[in-house]
């Protein structure tokens, strides 16, 4: 895929650590959704302490938040580290700019 193609779509992630993470969450989402549609795990019976699609959820709840701290240490955390050796001038100290000199017809 050309930098081109990826520049038409900004929400796809562009490091394969982060095209898998999107991959998960996506797989994550048709799962929970297939329990609530009641295609799957939708029977009246206990699976551990939980009905079965109760427990079915809370394991896909779980993988989003194990992909949510992967994703901050694969992908922001370098990023944010990388942006903090960056020489950014001061925020408080006025602009340097030179301004004209004025010519009065005095």
């Amino acid at each position: 895929m050309s930098s081109l193609e990826l520049r038409a779509f900004p929400i796809l992630p562009r490091s394969r650590a982060g095209k898998v993470l999107l991959a998960v969450v996506l797989v994550a989402f048709v799962a929970i959704g297939l329990s609530v549609f009641g295609l799957v795990f939708n029977e009246p019976r206990l699976f551990g302490p939980f009905p079965e699609s109760v427990s079915w959820h809370y394991f896909w709840y779980g993988v989003i938040y194990l992909v949510l701290v992967a994703t901050y240490v694969l992908l922001f955390k370098p990023w944010a580290d990388a942006a903090e050796d960056l020489d950014v001038a001061d925020v408080d100290a006025p602009p340097e700019v030179e301004e004209p000199e004025v010519v009065s017809d005095d």
